[in-house]
């Protein structure tokens, strides 16, 4: 009570009308929310081109994570911006109507109206309930964004390190190098919940010396800069809550997030696992409209395109995406570039070109319908939607009958079976 009393009164004005903050944020984050899933997928296919399987791997968990977040901050956000609106209604309403029901009112009969007056007796009461709901949905919903924040700023330098790493170790030994920094990391966490928070280590003697002490170090190192405003809001809300109502609260919410973003956790595996991406497009039944410019709405291109399903013209020019998960089978086949050190710049850069047209006419294989193509010019090029690298080849296709017709790309990548990634594009030649 004295906390209270010591408030200086701007500071109390501002409570009273914080809820006003709280619908413009609300408004802003909602609208934030939808744009950054939009942005999460351009930058998921923007990195899914530029990174190896083993980063590829990591990365995967990072935008499943990422989109799952996304997903709980808008419904989190569009839940407490409607129960706002709901009470500012409520506010509305009781100031019309400041004592609620009307007890004498005849429009129903007086056993009716006794029923009615005791389970809704006071507007003005309910209006303060919605008004605390609010605040404090706003409040784990602030302390929401600090954690999914400082969760990927970790999983980005996790991915970092470990691809550092890689540059010294073999895949296997930083493999076991994370499992086991994750192993400990999960193990601190369970001795701490066992001495802070469940079972019978709470009031030991260890956790009366070590508890609150490694309590606040997880806060501090865990949640870096943000570790005062997580503690202030955690603290305050799980002081004032029990423990099942809040894991309740967490979980429904997790749940309906996870629903809400299975698509978006597909299309992050059929890009990220190799063994998806390794069976995309390798059949007729998966060919869609990335598969030719005319029809093309996406941001990168990710699969092979040709100009269109229907071809009035006597080639198809064909751009293939290049990606870094690839380089290792193309290695395998070409070799791998080095500059000569007694060329200039300008004689290297025309070498690395020479050396990519090469690799890509042993790396592809063009077929239509059974019979391969061959003496095509492969032109590793920039391709004019984002700028993003492939390989550009003209396949003349004079000399094929009108009608449907099959185009095959046959690639060196590989999968632990030993089988060639292939991708298909049916197309009509009028």
């Amino acid at each position: 009570m004295e906390i209270e009393n010591s408030k200086p009164e701007w500071l109390i004005d501002i409570e009273r009308q914080s809820f006003q903050v709280e619908l413009i944020v609300s408004g802003l984050a909602i609208y934030g929310s939808l744009a950054l899933g939009t942005f999460l997928h351009e930058v998921s296919e923007s990195l899914v081109l530029q990174f190896s399987d083993n980063v590829l791997f990591l990365l995967k968990f990072a935008f499943l994570y990422l989109f799952v977040a996304q997903k709980i901050l808008l419904l989190g956000f569009i839940t407490h911006f409607s129960l706002r609106v709901l009470w500012i209604g409520i506010v509305g309403l009781n100031s019309v109507y400041p004592h609620g029901i009307f007890r004498d009112s005849k429009v129903y009969p007086d056993h009716i109206m006794q029923s009615m007056t005791e389970e809704y007796p006071s507007i003005s009461d309910y209006g303060m309930r919605l008004d605390r709901t609010c605040s404090v949905i706003f409040s784990i919903l602030c302390a929401g964004i600090i954690v999914f924040t400082v969760i990927a700023i970790w999983l980005f330098i996790a991915i970092g390190i470990s691809e550092l790493l890689r540059t010294f170790l073999s895949d296997g030994i930083v493999y076991g190098i994370q499992i086991a920094v994750f192993t400990i990391f999960y193990l601190f966490v369970i001795i701490l919940i066992l001495l802070t928070v469940l079972g019978p280590y709470t009031t030991s003697s260890v956790s009366k010396k070590y508890g609150y002490r490694l309590m606040s170090a997880l806060n501090r190192g865990f949640f870096l800069m943000f570790h005062e405003p997580y503690a202030y809001i955690t603290y305050t809300l799980r002081t004032n809550t029990t423990s099942r109502r809040f894991m309740i609260i967490i979980m429904i919410l997790f749940m309906i997030s996870i629903v809400v973003s299975f698509g978006d956790v597909v299309k992050t595996f059929n890009l990220y696992q190799k063994d998806a991406f390794f069976a995309q497009n390798q059949s007729e039944a998966d060919v869609y409209h990335r598969n030719y410019l005319d029809t093309y709405s996406g941001n990168y291109l990710l699969h092979p395109i040709i100009q269109s399903e229907l071809i009035e013209d006597n080639y198809i020019k064909l751009f293939i995406p290049e990606f870094t998960r690839e380089r290792k089978s193309r290695e395998i086949i070409c070799g791998a570039f080095s500059k000569n050190p007694k060329l200039s710049n300008l004689e290297n850069k025309l070498a690395r070109e020479l050396y990519y047209d090469e690799c890509g006419q042993s790396y592809y294989s063009i077929i239509i319908d059974k019979g391969r193509i061959g003496n095509l010019d492969f032109r590793r090029r920039r391709h004019n939607n984002k700028g993003q690298w492939g390989y550009q080849v003209i396949i003349p296709i004079d000399s094929i009958t009108p009608g449907k017709h099959l185009l095959k790309i046959k690639m060196a990548y590989k999968n632990e079976e030993n089988e060639s990634a292939s991708r298909v594009i049916p197309f009509y030649k009028i």
